[in-house]
């Protein structure tokens, strides 16, 4: 697999909406008739699931391009979804629906859930947001890759907007990942010493039957040479593209630090035992900003708040020179308020119902006045 190298480092984002009935406010797998109404359109497609649609951006100049270019999109969509009476929606997880899921059949998408994943394809109804972040070349995607690898747990706390399932409060900040953890290519990525050494796990990968190609893997992080990016996919679909825009500044100048050859590996968390990287990836599902983490071989643990910081640290210069400050001062001073799941759960709080946290959802993705949404008993 070639990597197309990239000359300035870019921003991309992935945002997958869930469909709603206006009606009920349960999923709609309204994706065919959705698609025959709106038409062909560069930036918006098909998911998986029947009711998913995803939003693409083109490559923007700084993270605060990503709010408007999401924005326009997002409203074309919503003025095609509400005369099919549907309504739009964005968390990692749907807060009471429980019908199964239906597949887009599309070929290779009926192939995944038949043949390989079965009925685990079929019941993680799960969202989310992925960034990507241009690299100079595939060894410098790598390098980013192997030293943001031990920060998936902080990224995943901050993007962590999925507490609610079938109609309870599941315990967890992101549930959609624990859903998604009986599929053997999601979560944490293997380490990689270089471009030629992906490449080789790849080749291994689709001879042994294990891939069709490298869009079968889904890790929390991954390379993707067709587009010359770092793709970070561990964050649940955000509330809104504000969010999504605080996000990526702090995950690109992550990226273009890590990248750097001259960055010394020590100035990144330390690469800890596998075992205690699967567990600070659970300990961040489960408690999410205010998870305690292990931070060496021997069991020492801090906040993950502390980490974050560490990294906000390591960042700060990086996101002034890309024009990114702003965005990046923005989600510090909202790294706790504004996460997804504490929002989910304050809006539960307030009605003590889980079709009142749709309606917070409906109502927060920035395209519905709120007096629009009926009140679904």
């Amino acid at each position: 697999m070639k990597f197309v190298p990239q000359a300035n480092p870019t921003l991309g984002c992935e945002w997958e909406l869930q469909l709603l009935r206006d009606d009920s406010l349960e999923l709609a797998d309204g994706i065919l008739a959705f698609s025959e109404e709106l038409g062909e359109h560069a930036l918006i497609k098909p998911e998986f699931l029947q009711c998913c649609i995803e939003i693409n951006t083109p490559p923007c100049e700084t993270a605060a391009d990503l709010e408007p270019s999401l924005g326009s999109v997002l409203a074309r969509i919503d003025a095609h979804a509400r005369p099919l009476g549907l309504r739009l929606a964005a968390a990692g997880t749907h807060p009471f629906d429980r019908k199964p899921a239906i597949v887009t059949p599309s070929e290779r998408y009926l192939r995944l859930s038949g043949e390989r994943s079965g009925a685990a394809a079929l019941h993680p109804v799960t969202f989310a947001t992925h960034i990507h972040v241009a690299c100079r070349d595939g060894d410098a995607a790598i390098r980013a890759m192997r030293r943001v690898a031990p920060c998936l747990p902080v990224l995943l706390a901050i993007g962590a907007n999925s507490p609610f399932w079938h109609g309870v409060d599941t315990g967890y900040s992101c549930f959609r990942q624990r859903l998604l953890a009986s599929n053997p290519t999601y979560g944490l990525p293997p380490y990689f010493e270089s471009w030629a050494h992906f490449n080789r796990m790849l080749s291994a990968a689709v001879r042994s039957r294990t891939v069709e190609s490298f869009r079968d893997l889904h890790w929390d992080v991954r390379p993707h040479g067709d587009l010359g990016t770092l793709e970070i996919r561990v964050f649940d679909a955000q509330v809104d593209a504000q969010r999504i825009a605080q996000i990526a500044a702090f995950v690109r100048a992550l990226v273009v630090v890590a990248e750097d050859p001259k960055m010394p590996d020590s100035a990144f968390p330390a690469r800890l035992p596998h075992w205690m990287e699967l567990e600070n990836h659970f300990r961040a599902c489960k408690w999410g900003l205010g998870a305690p983490v292990i931070v060496s071989g021997s069991g020492e643990t801090e906040p993950l708040m502390q980490t974050l910081e560490q990294l906000f640290d390591l960042s700060r210069r990086e996101a002034e020179n890309l024009g990114d400050s702003e965005l990046l001062a923005a989600l510090e001073r909202s790294a706790i308020t504004r996460n997804g799941a504490e929002r989910q759960r304050d809006a539960w709080a307030r009605q003590h119902s889980c079709k009142a946290v749709t309606r917070f959802l409906i109502e927060n993705i920035g395209v519905t006045p709120r007096h629009e949404i009926r009140q679904a008993s």
